[in-house]
């Protein structure tokens, strides 16, 4: 119940990095849920997520 409390009437200001991230995870997890719901989870579905992770970091070492 208080973290509930806490999230609700916390002040949330998010910058440029934070909505990159929930782009590139919301990509990256709507690609793997796809091949799961499938069943064709193999080794080049982990190389996108591989793929997704790494796109994130140049993005926050390049700073846009």
């Amino acid at each position: 119940m208080y973290p509930a409390i806490a999230l609700i009437v916390t002040r949330w200001s998010l910058d440029i990095e934070a909505l990159i991230s929930v782009i590139v995870v919301e990509a990256v997890s709507s690609v793997m849920l796809y091949h799961v719901v499938k069943g064709r989870l193999t080794w080049d579905v982990a190389v996108i997520g591989l793929l997704g992770y790494i796109i994130y970091i140049l993005i926050l070492m390049h700073g846009i």
